[in-house]
């Protein structure tokens, strides 16, 4: 049965919110209670407004046979009180203080566990829409008083959030700006593949030693379906470390066009290129030197304080983005990432230049260009047999045939030479791979498409075979003559149902052919 309170006060500029429930229920093992009490206190002032929350939350699992107390069990306390601007202002501020008590299951009983206390201050500027800027700083210190229940460690957060949005020129330059600092504890992780099924994972194992044991360091990410047939899971462990947390994000787009779109001469052609640039960076570091832990713009992955690290920059330069007869871009990008675990450091990176470029030849006729060249690294200080550092260039010229909405076909073909060094070993693996395919797509009005395509590659390679180096450089397929082909249907049955079917098949040189199938429904309500 459940018992319920709710109550709410409104006087001018006085708020009082209660809200609470208990509820009991009997099963054939477990009796379970649940209470939730949750009040609210608020008195507005002409230049801030006060108030207070506190939030009660009671959980306990009893066996109805021995009457003893569940595992499951809980029970926490979250108070909170404040000052903040009133909310009709346009900069605003705040100002709080928060506690949270945790109980959890000993003895039969719950006893305390732990205590969080968070002092923190935010701020917004936003007068000028064109211009928004918001702050917040938050201190939290976490106190374990029972060891033996919590499995948190005590400690002290310090967190630093900034938020800029600007907008100039009537658009013709934005930036969106994030920037976070911290401090705490981070611990080491181990991780374990868990087998799913078959095309719902994102790794592939490959027996390297032909032992028949799925070991750590054998399995990579799957390119093909039917052997995407693992997930990779990350659990904690007690190994803590103190470390600084830094995370930044920026976009930043320049396009002359929404100024200088509708000019002639000089600035009608500059108004044609435009440019977008974006950095992230997640970084975790055990530097002392705060100013160099909270540089934003530092994530060299061999630098020895640096625990974990994921950072990626991409600029795009456009020529013509939004003309329907030539355009071209420009894009440079670089991904490094580090993860530290229980058997060592895990790192990766990919460096590359890339350029697109499509001319329209005709009303129906498009080409469509593509050419790249970059470094693929991988390091490990466990599995050294999963290290490679390729570099590798591809040119991909593409000419799509596009007579109207009904249908397109595209006819392709894709030459990349890799080059791996194996600076231990004093010796290099290439793989080069000529792959020429087509594609087309029918479009059935209101109802669905069907889309099907054929690949012939070619493929030489001189290196060692049966590891993670050979299945990175020839993309999951095998030297010599390899096929891939697939179909795809998708149907729209009446108003509220879709019906998609997928096929894929692939067939290497002196192996026999992989078929996949998958049907899919979907119900819109």
């Amino acid at each position: 049965y459940q018992n319920a309170l709710i109550a709410k006060v409104v006087h001018k500029g006085f708020n009082f919110d209660l809200n609470g429930s208990h509820i009991f229920s009997n099963g054939k093992e477990v009796n379970n209670r649940f209470g939730r009490f949750q009040a609210g206190i608020q008195y507005k002032f002409k230049w801030f407004t006060v108030g207070g929350k506190d939030i009660f939350e009671d959980n306990r699992f009893f066996n109805s046979v021995t009457d003893s107390l569940q595992t499951l069990s809980y029970q926490w306390n979250d108070a909170k009180v404040y000052l903040k601007s009133p909310d009709n202002w346009k900069n605003k501020y705040s100002i709080f203080y928060q506690r949270r008590d945790d109980w959890l299951p000993g003895d039969n009983k719950l006893k305390y566990s732990s205590v969080g206390e968070s002092f923190g201050l935010t701020g917004e500027l936003a007068k000028n829409p064109k211009s928004i800027f918001k702050s917040t700083v938050t201190y939290r210190r976490l106190v374990v008083r029972d060891t033996l229940l919590s499995n948190n460690r005590p400690d002290n957060t310090l967190v630093i959030r900034l938020e800029y949005n600007l907008k100039l020129f009537k658009g013709a330059l934005t930036s969106s700006t994030f920037y976070e600092v911290g401090s705490g504890l981070e611990s080491r992780k181990e991780f374990i593949y868990v087998e799913v099924p078959t095309g719902q994972g994102a790794y592939s194992w490959i027996d390297q030693n032909d032992n028949g044991v799925k070991e750590l360091n054998e399995y990579v990410q799957a390119v093909y379906q039917d052997t995407a047939r693992y997930i990779r899971v990350f659990t904690p462990t007690n190994d803590f470390t103190k470390v600084y947390t830094t995370q930044f994000n920026e976009v930043l787009n320049l396009n002359p066009r929404a100024v200088w779109g509708g000019k002639t001469g000089f600035k009608k052609f500059v108004s044609r290129f435009s440019n977008q640039l974006v950095y992230r960076i997640d970084r975790k570091t055990q530097r002392d030197n705060l100013l160099e832990a909270f540089d934003p713009f530092f994530s060299t992955v061999s630098d020895s304080t640096l625990v974990t690290l994921t950072s990626s920059l991409r600029n795009t330069f456009f020529f013509n983005r939004s003309s329907s007869r030539v355009g071209a871009d420009y894009t440079y990008s670089q991904n490094n990432s580090k993860v530290y675990l229980a058997n060592g450091f895990e790192t990766r990176s990919n460096t590359y230049h890339k350029i697109k470029v499509r001319w329209n030849l005709a009303k129906i006729l498009t080409l469509n260009t593509v050419g790249e060249y970059g470094w693929k690294a991988a390091v490990s200080d466990f599995f050294s047999t999963n290290q490679f550092n390729i570099r590798y260039y591809e040119i991909e010229p593409q000419l799509v045939i596009q007579p109207g909405v009904k249908w397109r076909l595209r006819a392709k073909f894709k030459y990349t030479d890799k080059l791996n060094s194996v600076a231990d070993a004093r010796r290099t693996e290439q793989a080069i791979l000529r792959d020429a395919g087509i594609d087309g797509k029918y479009n059935i009005l209101q109802r669905g498409s069907i889309n099907a395509t054929f690949n012939f590659i070619s493929i030489s390679y001189d290196g060692s075979t049966g590891n993670t180096v050979e299945f990175e450089l020839l993309e999951g397929l095998r030297a010599g003559l390899n096929y891939t082909w697939s179909a795809f249907f998708q149907m729209r049955i009446g108003k509220n149902m879709q019906v998609n079917l997928q096929y894929s098949g692939r067939q290497s040189e002196d192996s026999r052919s992989v078929h996949t199938g998958t049907v899919q429904v979907r119900a819109f309500f």
